[in-house]
């Protein structure tokens, strides 16, 4: 059986540090093409990958790359839920990192694509983390009443420390979810 071709938007620190190796790991998928927005580190990404691997600029031009079967969206936040709505109209499985979306609008496209789509759509997956299960527990309306915000900051990797994107317009293209 031929392995799954996987096309990888976005070149950055969450594609290089956990997907590349994952679908390293893998025996029944490969990365098949790279889409960055930036045309020199596209093309140093599928360099390194191998030189079957195709790579662009344009998500059009890889989702509709018929060695793409899937589609892993780990480019900026605010492009997620635009993204994995293009890929899975294009008829891609989609796994898109968090946050899906950054406003309310681009959310509610990317469910009603996935509800109209024959394709798997995935949401970066919760893991159980001991801090967030034992707030989630405390977090009931009936303690606390109607909650409308929650913020956590576990301390991981990810943006830089202070960085504010999840409310800033410019660079989470609308903050947590506007």
């Amino acid at each position: 059986m031929e392995p799954i071709g996987i096309g990888l938007i976005g070149g950055g620190q969450i594609a290089r540090q956990r997907y590349l190796p994952m679908v390293r790991r893998q025996k029944d998928a490969r990365i098949t093409a790279v889409c960055t927005a930036h045309g020199d580190s596209a093309e140093d990404a599928a360099r390194r990958l191998g030189a079957d691997v195709s790579w662009t600029t344009e998500v059009s031009a890889l989702v509709s790359n018929p060695k793409v079967q899937a589609v892993i969206i780990s480019s900026p936040h605010k492009f997620h839920a635009l993204q994995a709505t293009e890929a899975l109209r294009a008829g891609r499985h989609v796994l898109v990192e968090k946050p899906m979306a950054t406003r309310w609008q681009d959310a509610e496209e990317l469910i009603s694509a996935a509800a109209g789509s024959k394709c798997v759509a995935m949401a970066l997956p919760y893991e159980h983390v001991a801090q967030l299960d034992a707030m989630l527990e405390c977090l009931k309306p009936e303690i606390l009443g109607r909650i409308v915000a929650i913020d956590a900051d576990f301390s991981g990797s990810g943006a830089p420390p202070g960085s504010d994107w999840k409310y800033s317009l410019a660079e989470s293209g609308g903050g947590v979810l506007v």
